[in-house]
């Protein structure tokens, strides 16, 4: 007699749990027999897997291909922007300094900007294109001046159209790309120097003549540079930094200091040398060849020797070598529609 985990019953006669395993291998060998046939098995878990994370990979790469594109290409534009806001800056500032209410100061403005050495996509193309527009106001621009007298005001605008891109199109994005950088500089009549400020050299020119344009001094004229408007022990950041440690302002005294004149030629001569052109003679062959402006400076006008009293501000060139006995320099000076022969301060204000 069986047991009673004896798979087969006295008789030989297969048990009901028998069959079911029969029934189970049964399907089994059906299958791989299926398979033997060439009929192609159902899909399993594995293979679903599979393509699952194949797609999720296609997806993941279009998604990182999309960002990097991104990336490259937005960066490269806000480098070129930069570039650009940079040339308007430098370009409308050195305009702004040639404006002197007079027809040769608005096209020595447009000179000016033409001769901006910068360039864009990293220094390799020039700027073409570029707007110049001249302003009383601030508010009514036009690039055509009928009257200069009053144009205080000039705006240079770089439009740099169809920049191309580099891997935006590759994800049907646009092919190119556009950068506007416009900058508004102005010349204003000067007024006030506040103590620390910076603008203005620290020396006092006397005025020869308060009736007459330029303050009595013909443009090229020699001017001693010896009085001196700031504290002794600071002479060299002085000049170097166009700053002033006491207050100068439009119709007050101002107390004078008195200096080596050794010492003024010295910290003049350090100034000068630091200007990107050191070879011009005169500000004739300097204003042809500009350089970065460091052998140009304002300088208050004073009315008298005995009580100095501010009566405007001029622009002088520096010469590269200065004689120890005492500092000259050239005199600009400029017409301004305030008051005749007084300089204006050249600012960015948009």
């Amino acid at each position: 007699m069986p047991g009673p985990n004896q798979p087969y019953s006295a008789y030989g006669a297969p048990t009901p749990d028998t069959r079911r395993q029969r029934s189970r291998y049964a399907g089994v060998q059906d299958t791989s027999a299926g398979r033997r046939e060439g009929r192609r098995p159902l899909p399993t878990r594995r293979h679903s897997q599979r393509g699952f994370v194949f797609w999720l990979l296609a997806v993941s790469l279009l998604a990182i291909l999309g960002i990097a594109g991104l990336a490259v290409d937005v960066g490269r534009l806000q480098v070129i922007k930069g570039e650009a806001q940079s040339f308007t800056d430098f370009a409308a500032l050195a305009a702004a300094r040639e404006l002197d209410g007079t027809p040769e100061g608005i096209e020595r403005a447009r000179r000016a900007v033409a001769r901006n050495p910068m360039k864009w996509d990293f220094q390799s193309r020039s700027y073409e294109g570029t707007v110049i527009e001249f302003s009383a106001d601030r508010k009514n621009w036009i690039t055509r001046v009928q009257d200069p007298h009053p144009v205080g005001c000039v705006r240079v605008t770089a439009n740099l159209e169809r920049i191309g891109l580099f891997l935006i199109p590759a994800l049907a994005g646009p092919r190119t790309g556009s950068v506007r950088a416009s900058a508004t500089a102005a010349s204003e009549p000067a007024a006030l120097f506040p103590a620390g400020s910076a603008g203005l050299l620290p020396f006092a020119v006397e005025a020869q003549h308060m009736g007459k344009q330029h303050f009595g001094i013909a443009p090229g004229a020699l001017v001693q540079l010896d009085r001196y408007v700031q504290d002794p022990d600071s002479l060299h950041d002085a000049v170097a930094q166009d700053r002033v440690g006491r207050e100068v302002s439009l119709g007050n005294p101002v107390r004078l200091s008195a200096v080596p004149p050794a010492a003024i030629s010295a910290a003049l001569n350090r100034r000068a040398a630091e200007d990107t052109n050191t070879r011009a003679q005169t500000y004739f062959e300097y204003d042809r060849s500009p350089g970065n402006g460091k052998r140009i400076g304002l300088v208050a006008v004073t009315n008298s020797k005995v009580e100095p009293v501010v009566v405007g501000f001029a622009r002088v060139f520096l010469p590269v070598t200065q004689s120890p006995a005492g500092a000259t320099a050239e005199w600009i000076g400029r017409p301004d529609v305030s008051a005749p022969g007084a300089a204006a301060t050249v600012r960015l204000v948009e």
